[in-house]
């Protein structure tokens, strides 16, 4: 985590303090996923060991510093993602970082909320999104230059943002190798028997299955009436 200077912090912006919390706006919490509820226990834990008050005065930096030594939150072109380690990825949802805020500071007011986030995006470490040719599946991760599952994962070593929800499949090409067959030839077809056009037609089919804007592409048909 970068180290920064507490008097560059927003405590000093923050107005909820410990006795009168109860008074302040607050934020439901019922959407708060299974994988990231904490417990009363560590609530109270992290509330001491952080020192999330001086006095009666809220520190969102403590706060934030919380956040990310219990939880993988980093940042990827300028926007926070925080780990699912159910589905081995990174998500770019602030709800969810939201909603660990308010368990460990409940009834919290949204200006502090605010505050605690701008202290996170200013301490997360920066990360780069691992090599492309990596497919995150329900049952595995493939190197599709190899065709070998990734054996070496770890959330420190390979950051990834999408998931493909099925089961990799090794035996399905030899198993099912008329299917593949008909595949290639519908395509052959469909590119005039010119490989060159045949390749356009899958890399255009693969880009239409990434549900992220992440290759900056657009597709722009032209033809003849």
């Amino acid at each position: 985590m970068n180290q920064l200077n507490e008097k560059e912090m927003s405590s000093d912006q923050t107005t909820t303090s410990q006795s009168d919390i109860l008074e302040t706006e607050t934020i439901s919490v019922s959407s708060i996923t299974k994988d990231y509820i904490i417990n009363s226990d560590d609530v109270q834990d992290f509330s001491l060991d952080y020192e999330f008050f001086d006095g009666r005065k809220l520190q969102p930096y403590n706060v934030a510093k919380c956040i990310l030594d219990n939880f993988r939150v980093i940042s990827i072109d300028n926007m926070l993602y925080i780990y699912n380690e159910h589905n081995r990825i990174y998500l770019n949802d602030t709800k969810i970082i939201e909603s660990i805020i308010i368990q460990l500071v409940p009834k919290i007011k949204l200006s502090d909320i605010k505050a605690i986030l701008y202290d996170l995006s200013r301490c997360a470490p920066v990360r780069e999104l691992s090599d492309e040719k990596y497919l995150v599946f329900n049952n595995c991760i493939l190197d599709t230059s190899t065709l070998q599952e990734v054996t070496d994962f770890t959330p420190e070593k390979y950051v990834f943002t999408n998931k493909v929800f099925a089961n990799y499949v090794p035996d399905v090409v030899s198993a099912n190798g008329s299917d593949v067959v008909f595949v290639k030839s519908f395509f052959s077809t469909l590119g005039a028997n010119n490989p060159d056009l045949s390749n356009l037609h899958l890399e255009v089919l693969g880009y239409s299955s990434v549900r992220s804007y992440k290759f900056q592409l657009r597709l722009y048909p032209k033809g003849w009436c």
